[in-house]
């Protein structure tokens, strides 16, 4: 199996400051749930009214579907890791003009989805002599902004 490179880089973004990864997952966890509110008005129809009956449940909205990837990066020689975590670092920077965090596309092979960033995590393995990163473990947990259909 070939690796599939990935991307990820700001929404109408001009592709310059995308970080480019080699991606090739065995599983990608996705996970996407729906808020429920007790409905206390309903209780007086509800067939099964008592102590130890269900509480009458309203649906309010499905949540924003959430996952993690963990992104491996490793250079050799005397080159580091350091321009891909410094990449993550300004992706996850809020808008100068407004404030708030900016919408990610992340691309993975055919697949994308408008995300952002909610969680980072690096595990620095491996330094040069000067103590330059050379090998990180970056996981990423992100929330979808649209979810796929597919």
């Amino acid at each position: 199996m070939a690796l599939v490179k990935g991307r990820l880089g700001f929404l109408n973004g001009s592709g310059l400051s995308d970080l480019i990864f080699q991606f090739n997952p065995t599983e990608i966890d996705r996970e996407r749930n729906a808020s429920y509110a007790n409905n206390q008005a309903a209780y007086a129809d509800f067939p099964n009214s008592g102590p130890s009956s269900i509480a009458a449940r309203e649906w309010l909205r499905n949540e924003a579907e959430e996952f993690s990837v963990e992104l491996i990066f490793h250079e050799v020689g005397d080159k580091t890791v350091d321009v891909q975590l410094k990449k993550l670092d300004e992706l996850m920077a809020p808008d100068p003009t407004t404030g708030r965090p900016r919408d990610l596309v992340l691309v993975m092979g055919k697949r994308s989805d408008r995300v952002r960033i909610t969680n980072k995590r690096v595990r620095e393995k491996l330094f040069d002599p000067q103590l330059g990163v050379q090998s990180a473990v970056v996981s990423l947990r992100m929330f979808a902004l649209k979810s796929r259909s597919a």
